[in-house]
């Protein structure tokens, strides 16, 4: 038979839980594993110590009696009972599930959380506040201590030994409890209800969570409430959300832990926002060829396209236009009769095989007919030229047009 620190395997407590194995938990007194041996049920056992003064019997009674009024809340960590084993001399609580691990715990270990670890367990606490709120609780004792990590990570809250009910709530904790069940729990005579619960004392306990995860150390009051100071990589949105939770004024104030929440989830979408906006803009610029992006170069390239638009314009224009001088003034001398120098180049057919057209050629100087046109070559009236022969390799290829010599322009 193995011994597990106070109690061994197989020990019956209460004629109810048979004791498997101790389970592993942080935070806590020793806890074990059993199973209920009328309804096969595996269950957690948490034993207080032996001759546990009457202020701790009294906190394990008030989690138990408030805990009857928040069974249906998944983000907390109910006791199903609080009881006692005359022969073992022993008071234990019963528990449906018990997370093993504590956030206090996770930030000894690792330190400082990251902003989005921090921000997401926050979340969970906001929803685990939520649900005790909205059915007139409050819990009173918000720390890193009592919060639970279970496998995946999600925060849960325990210890309801400080939990403050409303009228409302009280009024229902009356017609809940049966005489027979006083023994184990509270009467409800024993909870004192308050007039109005105490919201704001929960979210500054959440502000204090947040600040010793974001900062690795706990807050120590009197301090500035601002982690910022010692963890430089605080976004200021957040950074401003722990100062409100830690001083709040009443200009400030969050009215509930559903608007803490709603604070938090615009902060991280603006968040994720900006730090996208970065990594999207080297794909717009590698799209786009090689070119100056900014308004000047782009102006200072239109201009420049502009310019040479003109330029090319300008030098098309200009180009036609010396040709023909040169052409006239060949012209001007072969009537003249100035003797010039030899043609740099033959002609390419004689002047006798150009045909001729039913009009007259065009200032281009083009001789090409057209397909259509049939008309046979027909012979040319002699020049009026003075008495001076052209030069040699020059060929007169003038026409009269009304009277008048006109030139013809060669190739």
């Amino acid at each position: 038979m193995t011994i597990l620190n106070e109690l061994e395997t197989a020990t019956l407590l209460n004629k109810a839980y048979r004791i498997e194995a101790q389970a592993q938990a942080e935070g806590t007194g020793p806890v074990y594993t059993a199973t209920n041996i009328w309804s096969g049920h595996l269950v957690l056992i948490q034993t207080l110590p032996r001759g546990a003064e009457d202020e701790t019997l009294r906190a394990a009674k008030r989690q138990v009696t408030v805990g009857s009024l928040l069974a249906d809340c998944p983000q907390l960590v109910p006791v199903s009972s609080f009881e006692y084993d005359r022969k073992q001399a022993l008071y234990f609580l019963v528990l449906e599930d018990l997370p093993p691990r504590t956030l206090a715990g996770l930030v000894q270990r690792e330190g400082a959380l990251s902003v989005e670890h921090s921000s997401r367990l926050a979340l969970d606490l906001c929803q685990s506040l939520s649900q005790l709120h909205e059915r007139g609780v409050s819990h009173g004792a918000v720390q890193t201590e009592i919060v639970r990590l279970d496998e995946q990570g999600q925060a849960h809250l325990s210890d309801l030994s400080q939990a403050q009910l409303d009228r409302a709530a009280h009024t229902r904790l009356t017609q809940s409890i049966t005489g027979e069940e006083v023994g184990l729990r509270l009467a409800p005579a024993e909870i004192q209800p308050v007039e109005k619960l105490d919201r704001t004392g929960d979210l500054g306990g959440l502000g204090k969570v947040l600040y010793e995860m974001l900062t690795g150390s706990p807050f120590k009051q009197g301090s500035k409430p601002s982690p910022g100071l010692l963890n430089p990589q605080i976004p200021a949105w957040l950074n401003e959300l722990v100062s409100r939770l830690l001083e709040p004024r009443e200009s400030k104030a969050f009215s509930s832990a559903q608007a803490v929440a709603q604070s938090m989830q615009e902060g991280l979408t603006s968040q994720n926002r900006a730090q996208a906006e970065p990594a999207e803009r080297p794909a717009l610029i590698g799209s786009r060829s090689t070119g100056p992006t900014s308004k000047a170069g782009q102006k200072a390239t239109s201009s420049n396209s502009k310019r040479g638009s003109k330029t090319r314009t300008k030098t098309k224009r200009s180009e036609p236009d010396k040709r023909p001088a040169t052409e006239n003034l060949m012209v001007e001398r072969i009537l003249a009769g100035a003797e010039l120098a030899p043609a740099s180049r033959p002609l390419k057919q004689p002047i006798n095989d150009y045909p001729t057209h039913s009009n007259p050629p065009s200032k281009t100087g083009s001789h090409s007919a057209r397909p259509d046109q049939t008309t046979p070559p027909q012979e040319l009236p002699a020049p009026n030229l003075p008495s001076a022969a052209p030069g040699p390799g020059l060929v007169n290829n003038s026409k009269a047009v009304n009277g008048r010599a006109r030139p013809v322009t060669l190739k």
